[in-house]
């Protein structure tokens, strides 16, 4: 079966050649007896113009902008794009990372050889030191893996029927972060749809230093306290602990408590990297915009 693709990409005052790549590499997907066409939606998430090189490309067909800004956050722009779809496979793609040109066909060929739901793949994270790769998540897995950390999954590295996005509700425009777990959760919380994995890293995630999402800010830490609220409940005492010591290194971070940060190291050797590296960070001045 050939399927067309709505494809939403949210944007925020992105740099431009940031959001191009994003563009270009949803426009160069390889089409073929899986993919039969590309509908894409980029959803405005700020109240500036986009850039001219998107206005022109939209002003040729290319693409459809949409404004998103009346609610501030990612999960909205996502959600007002997929409002907009005209096709039954949706997918997402944060506006700083990018696809290989085959993610979309041999997501389509997994997700209709299986009469699945979802269908995702790997990716590579890309950070100041180069490339590594991401987490690998196979399936089936369960919701609980979503409690404590996002085992593999992002805004860009999976498919999803429109039918079962819809009745899910979409996004939680109240989660400014851990909006991808969240949304997993509910999907296989439900018990009602299939999931399948194309285990290859068909994805390039940027968590270079710009990357404003991963940086704890107040905003980030209001929203893994919505998320501790919603899904509390389903954490058993380890993981409870692991999210009260990230959700503290956070809000420290986010305080820019050095001091703070560095009294939090002997509590959970487990997590002591990441809490080094946010010390490194703020050592360093890396984050300015807490």
């Amino acid at each position: 079966m050939s399927h067309s693709v709505s494809v939403v990409v949210p944007t925020a005052n992105r740099r431009p050649h940031e959001i191009l790549r994003a563009v270009d590499s949803v426009l160069s997907q390889s089409s073929g007896r899986a993919l039969s066409g590309v509908e894409l939606i980029v959803a405005n998430n700020s109240s500036g113009r986009l850039n001219r090189a998107i206005e022109v490309l939209a002003e040729s067909g290319a693409l459809q902008v949409v404004d998103a800004s009346r609610v501030t956050g990612v999960s909205h722009a996502r959600n007002a794009g997929a409002r907009l779809a005209r096709h039954e496979v949706l997918a997402f793609l944060d506006d700083d990372d990018w696809w290989s040109p085959s993610f979309l066909s041999d997501l389509l060929l997994e997700l209709d050889a299986h009469s699945a739901d979802l269908c995702s793949s790997g990716f590579w994270v890309w950070t100041e030191r180069g490339k590594k790769p991401g987490p690998m998540l196979e399936s089936p897995t369960t919701a609980a893996r979503f409690l404590s950390e996002n085992p593999g999954i992002t805004g860009s590295n999976f498919i999803i029927r429109r039918s079962a996005f819809e009745a899910l509700g979409g996004f939680d425009e109240a989660l400014f972060a851990s909006n991808d777990g969240d949304f997993m959760i509910r999907f296989l919380e439900s018990g009602e749809y299939a999931w399948r994995v194309v285990m290859a890293r068909l994805v390039n995630v940027d968590r270079t230093p710009h990357d404003q999402v991963s940086v704890p800010t107040p905003r980030r830490v209001q929203s893994m306290r919505r998320f501790q609220s919603i899904h509390g409940a389903k954490m058993g005492p380890r993981v409870q602990r692991d999210f009260e010591y990230r959700l503290a290194v956070c809000e420290a971070a986010s305080n820019r408590s050095y001091w703070d940060l560095v009294g939090l190291i002997p509590r959970h050797p487990r997590w002591s990297r990441q809490t080094l590296g946010w010390i490194k960070k703020l050592a360093l001045g890396r984050h300015s915009t807490f």
